[in-house]
């Protein structure tokens, strides 16, 4: 009797242990049942989630055989796309046991959930690993451990995918797959250096790309009926969007603000050389109306003087916290940019631009789609503009109030040359003046950064002191 006694109080612990707990380290999994929310856009699909890794817990006997298992186990809410809603990002350990990879991204259109994927460029064999950078790439590492290949995407608003290319290596051959006016173009010819190039999307030559987000990884049965609208900020989904939309909206009347405001009382004496350049900048940032000077209305303006060539003559500096692109329209940053500069002549302010030869190099020298640019001691003005992870750069010299002839060093990536593919993935360019006319020509990485490091030999950067642009005039 005592036998069958204890034989049956062994059974009875041995199915409860599978039944609730798995009999895991960590007690039960999903106890309680999540209540699906309407504003909560990913709950309905946390929970089947859930569901289905329950089946997997009472199957499993083991919290590491469970973990080897079960799918999609893991979540992390992120923004990825920028649009004031998380994305929910999904992941677990079957493909790499000693760490959570992402399998899965979600993101809330109309507050529904809808998933971020392109099979083709997701469902990758063998993926060894999957990071999520700052500026909304995915990288996806893939294939042989020894020798990985690569594939990157991006992700857009409203769930958009979109492929970028990918790159494989088989021994000392290198070749890529890339993205190009809505197709993909194969190329077999690329070199080791190029591959670790977009590898590792690699800043002005040197510097490693943009990094991967920290993933905080917590369990999905950890998700509560208030998880996203904690991570949110308490506010509904509507709320959000509307706030999305406040921001982004191109053609909305933005009303004048407290930025633009303080401008309107402003006093600049009738004689100073620049009155007539802060006082239009002034005027048509207070007037609604007004959309050559609408993207400066809200954010703060900056103004310095500095004699960049020696001769006397204070030149004026314009800068402010304008919206730039790095990957793209959808994929906006802010960031402090100089956006024009200004000499006096014959008692006139004249703002710096390049000659006619200059036209065919765009307006990255000193044009507005420049992001940074930099003054030297001798003079020399460059400009970086084109992309912030893989810059062209501008230089001209500005000479008793003349400037010189432009010389640029561009990298174009992925563009048609002429009006025909090319199949390298790229081109360096070297831009020059030669007896009046723009000059082009193609050269190697090597030679593009040989010419940066020979240009900007001995240059010696100018440390500007950067002003509030409404306190100019004031002593």
């Amino acid at each position: 009797m005592k036998k069958f006694t204890a034989a049956l109080l062994g059974l009875i612990i041995a199915v409860s242990c599978l039944s609730f707990s798995g009999c895991g380290d960590k007690g039960g999994f999903y106890e309680n049942e999540l209540e699906v929310t309407p504003d909560d856009p990913y709950s309905a699909i946390v929970k089947q989630k859930c569901e289905t890794a329950k089946k997997v817990w009472n199957r499993s006997g083991s919290e590491s055989k469970f973990e080897q298992r079960a799918e999609d186990i893991y979540y992390y809410l992120y923004d990825i796309d920028e649009d004031a809603i998380p994305e929910l990002i999904l992941g677990d350990r079957r493909a790499t046991p000693d760490k959570v990879t992402i399998t899965d991204i979600y993101t809330s259109v109309d507050c529904k959930p809808v998933k971020c994927r392109n099979d083709r460029w997701w469902y990758l064999e063998n993926v060894i690993d999957r990071e999520i950078q700052i500026d909304g790439w995915i990288k996806t590492t893939f294939g042989n451990k020894l020798a990985p290949n690569y594939c990157f995407v991006k992700l857009g608003l409203n769930g958009e995918y979109n492929f970028m290319y990918a790159l494989y290596q088989d021994g000392d051959k290198f070749s890529e797959d890339r993205s190009f006016e809505g197709e993909v173009r194969h190329n077999d010819n690329l070199f080791k250096s190029e591959f670790e190039f977009y590898r590792d999307r690699i800043i002005d030559g040197t510097l490693p790309g943009p990094p991967a987000i920290e993933l905080k990884w917590s369990r999905i049965d950890e998700y509560k009926s208030d998880t996203f609208k904690i991570a949110v900020g308490g506010r509904s989904i509507s709320e959000m969007t509307d706030i999305f939309e406040e921001l982004t909206t191109e053609n909305a009347t933005i009303p004048v603000s407290e930025f633009a405001a303080k401008y309107a009382n402003m006093r600049i004496p009738a004689d100073d050389p620049y009155y007539s350049v802060i006082t239009e900048r002034c005027k048509g940032m207070l007037d609604d109306d007004n959309e050559d000077f609408r993207e400066y209305r809200n954010v703060q303006n900056y103004y310095c003087l500095y004699d960049i060539d020696g001769n006397g003559v204070e030149e004026l500096l314009l800068a402010s916290d304008q919206p730039y692109d790095y990957w793209g329209e959808e994929n906006k940053a802010y960031g402090f940019s100089n956006d024009s500069i200004y000499t006096v002549k014959d008692s006139k302010p004249i703002e710096l631009k390049a000659t006619e030869s200059y036209h065919e190099f765009g307006t990255g020298v000193l044009g507005y789609s420049c992001y940074d640019r930099t003054i030297y001691t001798n003079g020399v003005i460059r400009s970086e503009f084109g992309n912030k992870y893989e810059p062209s750069y501008g230089y001209v010299r500005l000479v008793d109030g003349e400037l010189t002839e432009p010389e640029l060093l561009e990298y174009e990536k992925g563009e048609p040359y002429w009006g025909m593919y090319s199949n390298v993935p790229y081109e360096y360019r070297h831009c020059y003046v030669k007896d009046g006319q723009g000059q082009t020509d193609i050269v190697t990485a090597l030679e593009y950064m040989q010419r940066k490091a020979e240009i900007e030999k001995d240059l010696v950067p100018v440390e500007l002191d950067w002003r509030p642009l409404e306190e100019y005039g004031k002593k």
